[in-house]
């Protein structure tokens, strides 16, 4: 289908436009304009549930302002599928369940300049309504393009800087004895560790993107990094490794595979700036120390770091410790502020991280944001 409006047309002075590429599109024949929730998911589900080739693979660019026209080209030709402007969308919505999560169904209006149907006795153009699926390769594409459009339709302000959510749960095993098998340290508070001196530990690290507009690319963990305090500059850690161990999360029609990732170290008992881990304090004396976990980001040269600092108090080798304590991971929850690329014509570019400029640490059981003092500031390649 072709239009004769073009991308660069629009009825205000701003025509840049965030670009979707990628993205799967279907047009059928059918007017959903009027249909709720319940029915479009529906639809999404005999779509998933049936075979189709046909889809399409597009790129989408949507206008920063509500005038502005929104068009699908092919990702592969560059034709230009359909376009219209982005006031004349009606229904925008998207499925509601696990199997449908990344489908987007749009219904537009036709302009006069943009519809051929007419009624053979007035010779003026039908009151038409076209409808659009758009089928995202995730879940959190999913939510951006519904958010930028509603954001645009209903001229919201916002900075083009974006929020992704990473959280960081670990938690330390010792040796139960067996040199084999490894059990949770229990917690006296919600970071707080009760270890036993002179026992083989391990110390165990996850990253989990949560929900949210933006999918940050997260290629692996390049490390974890292990210090004794708090507030430590990169030199004052000890590198542990960590990458040969790491699990990933398992790829979904909701989320990529570079979502969620594990991995596990040996404690350093044998490094001279971990021994007082082996050294039983008082009743009320606890050491601190600090884990590090380092991301490899896609397109960006430096790693990002994501740090929590815990506490720990010694007790005696054969330490026994009530089963109903706390052995839950710590779990630390990060906001990433982020930047994507801006062409040279202003137009934003979805999913492609220029760079990260912001790292904010926010402590559930204290209910309060820490910004950590190291930031990784990171330029991406492109």
């Amino acid at each position: 289908m072709n239009s004769t409006l073009s991308p660069g047309k629009t009825n205000g002075p701003d025509s840049r436009c965030i670009y979707f590429e990628d993205i799967q599109f279907f047009s059928p024949n059918i007017d959903m304009s009027s249909w709720n929730k319940t029915e479009a998911n529906k639809y999404f589900h005999v779509l998933e549930n049936n075979s189709t080739d046909c889809f399409t693979v597009v790129n989408v660019s949507i206008p920063t302002n509500r005038e502005g026209i929104l068009c699908v080209t092919d990702s592969i030709t560059s034709e230009q599928l359909i376009c219209f402007p982005l006031n004349e969308i009606k229904n925008l919505s998207k499925g509601s369940d696990t199997a449908t999560a990344n489908y987007v169904l749009l219904t537009h209006g036709t302009s006069s300049s943009n519809n051929e149907a007419t009624d053979p006795s007035s010779e003026e153009p039908l009151n038409m309504y076209l409808t659009h699926i758009l089928r995202c390769p995730t879940y959190h594409g999913t939510l951006r393009i519904i958010d930028v459009i509603r954001r645009i339709i209903t001229e919201e302000t916002g900075s083009t800087a974006t929020i992704s959510g990473v959280w960081e749960p670990q938690s330390v095993t010792e040796d139960d004895g067996s040199n084999v098998n490894f059990t949770p340290v229990p917690k006296e508070k919600s970071e707080l560790f009760k270890m036993r001196k002179s026992t083989a530990k391990r110390l165990f690290v996850g990253v989990s993107q949560l929900d949210g507009h933006v999918y940050l690319p997260i290629n692996g963990i390049l490390d974890v990094c292990l210090g004794f305090g708090r507030y430590l500059s990169d030199s004052e850690l000890t590198y542990l490794g960590g990458e040969e161990n790491v699990t990933r999360g398992e790829a979904s029609s909701n989320s990529l595979s570079g979502t969620s990732f594990s991995t596990w170290v040996t404690w350093p008992s044998n490094h001279n700036q971990f021994s007082m881990f082996d050294v039983i304090g008082s009743r009320d004396e606890c050491i601190f120390f600090t884990v590090v976990v380092r991301l490899l980001i896609h397109r960006l040269e430096e790693p990002l770091s994501l740090r929590r600092i815990c506490r720990a108090r010694v007790y005696k080798t054969d330490e026994i410790f009530w089963l109903s304590l706390d052995r839950k991971p710590v779990i630390e929850d990060y906001t990433i502020k982020l930047t994507e690329s801006i062409d040279e014509n202003g137009n934003l570019h979805s999913g492609k991280i220029q760079k990260i400029f912001n790292v904010t640490a926010f402590h559930p059981e204290h209910n309060q944001s820490i910004v950590p003092s190291v930031v990784n500031q990171a330029e991406g390649k492109f």
